[in-house]
């Protein structure tokens, strides 16, 4: 069934689609910049010391959107990654 953390709210009812793996997706990118559970912290507005991260917050705040028709589906958040990576690389030259 999955694990009760890593769920999509719609993987909870019973229900699967590809959009449950671009939510765990977004909650496991999360958890890796930040060390930090965005289902108990919320994707509202990052912390302080954490603001480094801004510019992956949108696209991660619609990966992980409880409504599966108000997040991104596997190629428009791949697109959206990719051009947030891009622009943080350039940021760094």
């Amino acid at each position: 069934m999955g694990t009760p953390g890593y769920m999509a709210p719609e993987q909870a009812m019973g229900g699967v689609s590809q959009k449950s793996d671009v939510f765990v997706l977004g909650v496991v990118l999360y958890e890796c910049l930040t060390g930090r559970d965005p289902l108990l912290e919320g994707l509202r507005e990052l912390p302080e010391d954490l603001r480094v991260f801004s510019e992956l917050l949108e696209p991660l705040r619609r990966a992980t959107a409880y409504d599966p028709a108000d997040g991104p589906g596997v190629s428009e958040l791949r697109a959206e990654l990719e051009l947030m990576l891009a622009t943080l690389t350039e940021a760094e030259d």
